[in-house]
């Protein structure tokens, strides 16, 4: 009810944010909890039902301290921290043939050192830490697209519209690259223009329902792959 009390005055643009904030990790959750308890989710399917959980959790907190005007920027900074990780799993995994172990334990490394450097001597807590979230995007950019080359080298795959990497990598490759754009152009921009961070952040809004539609699609394909 108080949900419904707030939407009235909100804009068609803000409930849109409003909703794609929090529907499509739900909807995703769901499906994947479906899938899980239809027949068990194993290696990726499981990497991905646990960032579809996380981004759920982090958005439904966020969107109750908003309605409450409480200050939720900090929930995002450590869904950051916490997305980043588990990507970096992921991609360990399928690009083990390009990079070593230590490779991407310094990448970690130096990611998780700029993030609290970053939380403690340059934007804060309690802040977007949109450099943080650039240096994710620019990392996962490049790691998305070591894996299609990784692709188009080997071809083992005998459909690749039924891999779950796939789905996934092409959603990390859209997704961040938009965000590249967002987070750097969105602190200067709120400054300035109301109106045009809103609709930057509206945009935002529209990759993240798209990348979770991606995820959706991720968890219900079946691999086929060429036979030996």
């Amino acid at each position: 009810m108080v949900i419904v009390n707030y939407f009235q005055y909100l804009s068609p643009l803000e409930i849109f944010m409003f909703l794609s904030s929090i529907l499509p990790s739900f909807i995703t959750l769901i499906l994947g909890f479906i899938h899980f308890f239809s027949q068990k989710l194993i290696g990726l399917k499981k990497h991905i039902l646990l960032l579809t959980f996380l981004s759920f959790v982090s958005s439904f907190i966020t969107t109750v301290l908003w309605l409450n005007v409480i200050n939720n920027m900090y929930i995002g900074n450590i869904y950051t921290l916490l997305e980043a990780l588990l990507l970096f799993m992921i991609y360990k995994e399928y690009l083990g043939k390009i990079f070593s172990n230590m490779f991407f334990g310094i990448i970690v490394s130096i990611f998780c050192a700029f993030f609290f450097f970053n939380i403690l001597y340059i934007q804060g807590f309690y802040e977007i830490n949109s450099y943080s979230r650039t240096l994710e995007s620019m990392l996962m950019i490049f790691f998305s697209l070591l894996y299609f080359y990784q692709v188009m080298q080997t071809l083992d795959s005998e459909n690749l519209m039924r891999e779950p990497m796939f789905w996934l990598n092409s959603g990390v490759l859209l997704y961040f690259s938009a965000n590249v754009f967002i987070f750097i152009f969105s602190s200067f921009v709120s400054k300035y223009s109301i109106e045009l961070n809103l609709i930057i952040w509206a945009i935002h809004a529209l990759f993240h329902t798209i990348f979770f539609i991606m995820l959706s699609t991720a968890l219900w394909v079946v691999p086929q792959h060429k036979p030996e």
